[in-house]
């Protein structure tokens, strides 16, 4: 337990260290390329395959419409020969992913009249929505200002560099992507991955740690079956030659207060003969 903590502490720092940030391989990447080639034809999965359960879809700066509802709208659309057309790589943006489309329809070739972005969490799209651009805005005669707060008023974001012209969205979008391929593992998800590291290296101490006291219970335990057991009196003292019983219900004398007792008693013998002058240099038992 400690070992794979302490593994993977060091691998959170060496990423933190090096800057792992949004790379090619970055999940909201995946899933917006994944969902940009669903809803252009090139993929075998279902466009809707993408979207979350509760998911929902803004068509044109139009009402949400349900995961149902857009698969049904993709059917006509694939009827009638239209296909979201994808025609810019899939960027990176604060939301997810976003790309620039063009409806392809018979005999015609596809503009790029619309931006799409996704809002992607936990591997899934759970929001996404259809700009119009400025240029499609202003072919079909509509007021840029007011396109723009009545999407403001739904909650959707328009991308950075909008106002300004397809171009300028384009260069915002390309900034932000190589920015997000840049950046660093944010700070909190840092703290988090380490609270969770350091949770697990405590986890594994206190394993241990409960493992080593039963450990030694057991040895104590096990150390202390062998002793006999011996009766004591009521000033707490073994009467001499007590008997006792071992574990398997042995009786006997206890051999510890034998052996002091033997001690104790050639010691008086010795000093007795040297009071009335016989010692013959017998030493002192110790």
């Amino acid at each position: 337990m400690v070992r794979v903590g302490v593994f993977l502490l060091f691998a959170v720092l060496s990423t933190l260290a090096g800057g792992c940030g949004m790379v090619a391989g970055n999940p909201a990447r995946q899933v917006g390329q994944g969902f940009a080639d669903a809803l252009d034809g090139r993929s075998d999965l279902a466009a809707d395959s993408y979207l979350a359960p509760d998911a929902t879809v803004y068509l044109q700066g139009g009402a949400p419409v349900s995961r149902q509802v857009f698969r049904d709208y993709l059917e006509r659309m694939k009827t009638n020969g239209q296909v979201f057309h994808r025609m810019s790589p899939v960027y990176l943006t604060p939301s997810g992913a976003g790309w620039l489309v063009g409806i392809t329809r018979p005999g015609t070739e596809a503009s790029p009249s619309l931006w799409l972005e996704a809002a992607i969490t936990s591997g899934h799209v759970t929001r996404a929505w259809v700009h119009f651009t400025v240029e499609t805005l202003q072919a079909l005669h509509q007021p840029v200002g007011v396109y723009a707060a009545n999407v403001a008023a739904q909650g959707l974001p328009l991308p950075e560099g909008w106002a300004e012209g397809t171009p300028a969205l384009l260069a915002a979008a390309e900034r932000y992507d190589a920015s997000a391929d840049a950046a660093p593992p944010s700070v909190v998800d840092a703290v988090a991955v380490l609270g969770i590291l350091a949770a697990m290296v405590a986890g594994g101490w206190r394993v241990m740690a409960i493992r080593a006291g039963a450990a030694d219970a057991k040895m104590l335990r096990r150390y202390n079956g062998r002793l006999p057991r011996t009766r004591t009196d009521v000033a707490g003292q073994k009467p001499a030659g007590a008997v006792v019983q071992d574990r398997n219900g042995r009786g006997g004398q206890d051999q510890g207060l034998t052996v002091v007792q033997d001690r104790n008693g050639a010691l008086l013998g010795a000093l007795r003969e040297r009071r009335q002058g016989v010692g013959t240099g017998t030493s002192i038992p110790v």
